[in-house]
């Protein structure tokens, strides 16, 4: 048992090597959808927060020091809400995206906190419940069986300045819009701006008729399918 929940050479790459699997996974997940911190930022964030524990318990038990060994890994869950904010994206005045990557991130911190002070139980019990959440509950909170595939499309406006006011029609028009993305024209025409959006199609929707009431907009030039 000292050799699992010691603090020697076996017991430190155990706790590394088991931080990075678990927040790995959680951060593929992230990653499969598209989230700003995926695979690597999850691995290296959990990698610091296990090192940080280590770190407060080896000076309290190792050096013999007289200091409170968890006051590094408290700080470091506060302080994990800086990169977190940093996943979090305000695309239009309803919509808001990075929460649950922001989530993700801090529970990865706390996970790695976790396997640093060798609690082990808990780490796994906690890995478990996130990732079910992460990839079942999804499934409960949109319903795949009435939707068709995945669409993107290109929508060039004429003001760079409407772009806001285009996606809150197009999320009026249609709640299955997401992921916008704003880029520099195709056209290169002076103030002329492009919004790539991804939707996915009602089972009996058709693509060409949401195509032309995204048309109809007063600001939006064209539309094409975007590969």
């Amino acid at each position: 048992m000292d050799m699992v929940h010691g603090l020697n050479i076996y017991s430190v790459l155990l706790r590394l090597m088991l931080s990075a699997l678990l927040s790995g996974i959680i951060g593929l997940e992230r990653e499969q959808r598209g989230q700003i911190a995926g695979f690597r930022t999850h691995i290296i964030v959990c990698l610091g927060a296990a090192l940080s524990t280590m770190i407060g318990v080896y000076c309290n038990v190792v050096l013999k020091m007289n200091t409170d060994a968890l006051r590094i890994a408290s700080q470091v869950v506060s302080g994990i809400g800086f990169i977190g904010a940093g996943t979090i994206l305000v695309k239009s005045r309803s919509k808001v995206i990075g929460l649950t990557t922001a989530a993700g991130l801090w529970l990865s911190a706390v996970i790695g906190l976790a396997i640093g002070a060798g609690f082990y139980a808990g780490a796994f019990i906690c890995f478990a419940m996130s990732f079910v959440t992460l990839k079942l509950f999804v499934k409960l909170e949109k319903s795949k069986l009435l939707e068709g595939p995945d669409c993107r499309l290109y929508i060039e406006i004429d003001d760079s300045y409407k772009a806001n006011y285009v996606i809150d029609f197009l999320r009026e028009l249609n709640n299955n819009f997401r992921d916008f993305e704003v880029f520099s024209a195709r056209s290169a025409l002076p103030n002329h701006i492009g919004i790539i959006t991804k939707m996915t199609l009602g089972k009996n929707e058709d693509i060409e008729k949401v195509m032309k009431k995204i048309v109809e907009h007063e600001n939006v030039v064209f539309v094409i399918k975007s590969y």
